[in-house]
C-alpha cells in the first residue's frame, strides 16, 4: 500500500509502514491535544514539538548543578587555606613556645649548680645543718629519739663589706657575733 502526499512542489509516495506509522502518529497527536499537519514534520516543527521544552529544565538542571559544584569547591577552598592558616600561625607559635621553654631550662640548670647554691646560701648566712635527731611518734604517742641532737656551729663573721641585709636576724646575728 502506497500513500501519495504533497511536500512542498514534490509529490512523493510513503510505503505502507511509513503510512502506517503517520497514523499513529496523528491519533496520538490528536489524544494529546496537538493538531499536527499530515505532511512530515520539519526539523523546526520537531523542535517546537516537545524536545525543546523537554530540554529546557534539564538544561537549567544541569546548570544549578553546575554552579552548585562550583561553588561548592570554592568553600571547600577557602575552608582548606583558612585551616592552614592556623596550622601555619599554631607551628609558629609551638616554635615560640619550645624556645622559651629552652631558655628556662638553661636558667634552671645554672642556677641548679652545687658550689652556686652553697656560694648564695653562705651569703645568705645560712649553714649546713649536719647531723639531726630524728624524732619518732609510736602508736601510744610516746616519742623516741634516734640519733644524738648537736647545736648547728655559728656562721663564721662575713668579711667586711659582704654583710648581708636580707633581714632583721641576719643583721642582729651579725652584730651579735661581733
Amino acid at each position: 500500500m502506497t500513500t501519495a502526499f504533497e511536500s512542498g512542489n514534490k509529490q512523493r509516495t510513503k510505503s505502507g509502514a511509513a503510512a502506517k506509522a503517520y497514523l499513529k502518529r496523528q491519533r496520538r497527536s490528536e489524544l494529546m491535544g496537538l493538531a499536527v499537519a499530515d505532511a512530515e514534520p520539519t526539523e523546526s516543527v520537531r523542535r517546537v514539538d516537545g524536545s525543546l521544552a523537554t530540554r529546557v529544565p534539564f538544561l537549567i538542571l544541569l546548570f544549578v548543578i553546575l554552579a552548585g559544584g562550583v561553588g561548592g569547591v570554592l568553600a571547600l577552598n577557602t575552608m582548606t587555606d583558612e585551616s592552614g592558616l592556623r596550622t601555619e600561625k599554631a607551628a609558629t607559635t609551638s616554635a615560640d613556645l619550645q624556645l622559651q621553654i629552652e631558655q628556662l631550662q638553661a636558667e634552671i640548670s645554672s642556677m641548679d649548680n652545687v658550689t652556686a647554691l652553697d656560694k648564695a646560701a653562705r651569703d645568705l648566712g645560712l649553714v649546713p645543718a649536719g647531723d639531726a635527731a630524728i624524732l619518732l611518734l609510736d602508736k601510744k604517742g610516746a616519742v623516741s629519739v634516734v640519733g644524738t641532737p648537736a647545736p648547728v656551729p655559728a656562721p663564721g663573721a662575713p668579711a667586711p663589706g659582704t654583710g648581708t641585709t636580707t633581714g632583721e636576724g641576719a643583721v642582729a646575728q651579725t652584730q651579735g657575733a661581733g
